[in-house]
């Protein structure tokens, strides 16, 4: 179950929770980057035996930037499979606003060029969008997209 909405403080602790509550992250390995005293983003190791299919041996990773200013808030919740070279992530940024206020990209050697498409959410908090892109990712995407590449 998603944490609860009302969340308190730095942005970066209640996602942090959601990253430490997935059976597929490795809640060891969450960590404040640069620092727990300056907190520009968070990364996280994905148990690659987790997956469907399981990946390896390298360990892909996730990365989530989260700016509460300016308003709207801006995130990019990136992951990357170093085994594939497969990277994706979800976007809330200027970066690209043809696709709207969220898109989705990935990409991967096999491709010509990055993959853009417009992508939207349900959630409204922080902790509940990450929540519902993270499904999205260890649900559809990663068995649709990314196992292809495996074989």
């Amino acid at each position: 179950m998603p944490p609860h909405p009302n969340y308190r403080g730095n942005v970066y602790s209640p996602l942090k929770d959601v990253l430490q509550r997935l059976p597929q992250i490795d809640s060891d390995h969450v960590h404040y980057r640069p620092s727990t005293a300056d907190k520009r983003y968070l990364e996280a190791l994905v148990h690659p035996e987790r997956l469907n299919p399981p990946a390896g041996p390298d360990v892909p990773t996730l990365t989530v930037k989260w700016t509460q200013q300016p308003s709207p808030e801006e995130f990019r919740i990136d992951y990357a499979d170093p085994n594939i070279q497969f990277h994706c992530g979800w976007h809330q940024d200027e970066d690209h606003p043809e696709y709207g206020n969220i898109h989705f990209q990935y990409d991967h050697p096999g491709l010509d060029d990055p993959v853009y498409q417009a992508a939207s959410v349900d959630a409204v908090t922080p902790p509940r969008i990450l929540w519902e892109i993270l499904d999205q990712l260890f649900t559809e995407i990663i068995p649709s997209i990314a196992a292809p590449l495996y074989d």
